[in-house]
């Protein structure tokens, strides 16, 4: 039914073992999912090898560094077998809420994107998919976990042939993400916040590739600068507040809560004047 896909860091280290208990997690999905690795990075081939997942080794990048975003979405997109796709971060553990948003908004039949906010909690050790592991993780996530405060999204639902314009940006860097939104509102898409209904979990880590860094260290860092540029210094980042709908536990709703309706203040001149 979906083909979940990622470029994954080195499998070294905690990134091994946060990278391990994601794809874990992803495995057990049910319907069980496709998913491709895209990136010939340290690790990834054996990884793809030992869970069963289409591994794609050439992928371009950024000085021999991070890939672009348009190539890893254009590899993956070609060699999936379902419309339905979604990029995540190669850290995210999903769990059985993710499916059930999935489907709630699958049925209708429409072009739409499904961003989420996620919450941090620290993992230090491979997790125990065991027989109870979602509700163990749960509790955890609700006595220790945080849901990130800023903009951040770190994963995408779409169907196959929405994102075939994506411009040349650096992943693991700022800006993107925004850009992802921006466009689907520009295309009328409907853009569905899942964050009230979906708990997904981001295993912490160091930060790095600017992300979290403040404005003194971005204007330093190389691939930041690039994707600030390429993004537009006029144009405001697009993200969960401007989503048209959300996922409750009464079903999927329209957003017309304050934020949203304020924020289109701003944001409606531009997508009228930007639309595709």
């Amino acid at each position: 039914m979906i083909t979940l896909f990622t470029s994954c860091k080195p499998f070294i280290g905690a990134d091994n073992v946060a990278q391990r208990n994601a794809i874990k997690s992803w495995r057990l999905l049910r319907p069980k999912p496709e998913v491709i690795i895209v990136g010939d990075d340290s690790g990834a081939k054996e990884v793809a090898e030992e869970f069963g997942l289409i591994y794609i080794s050439e992928v371009r990048r950024y000085r021999n560094r991070n890939p672009y975003v348009d190539d890893v979405f254009k590899r993956a997109s070609q060699a999936a077998s379902n419309d339905l796709l979604c990029y995540l971060n190669s850290d995210i553990i999903l769990m059985s809420d993710y499916m059930s948003a999935v489907n709630e908004v699958r049925v209708l039949n429409k072009q739409f994107l499904i961003i989420g906010k996620r919450y941090d909690l620290n993992v230090e050790n491979e997790l125990d998919f065991g027989s109870q592991w979602e509700e163990q993780l749960t509790a955890r996530v609700k006595s220790e976990g945080c849901l990130y405060p800023l903009a951040g999204i770190d994963y995408f639902v779409f169907r196959k042939g929405t994102y075939d314009d994506i411009p040349p940006y650096i992943l693991g860097n700022v800006r993107w993400d925004n850009w992802m939104v921006y466009s689907a509102r520009c295309k009328r898409m409907m853009v569905v916040d899942a964050t009230d209904h979906v708990r997904v979990v981001h295993q912490n880590h160091e930060l790095n590739h600017a992300q979290g860094a403040d404005e003194e260290e971005i204007s330093t860092d190389e691939a930041a600068v690039y994707n600030f540029n390429l993004y537009g210094k006029d144009l405001p980042p697009f993200y969960h507040v401007d989503a048209t709908h959300k996922i409750t536990l009464n079903g999927l709703k329209r957003s017309m809560d304050r934020s949203f309706l304020v924020r289109c203040l701003t944001t409606l001149p531009i997508l009228l004047k930007n639309k595709s």
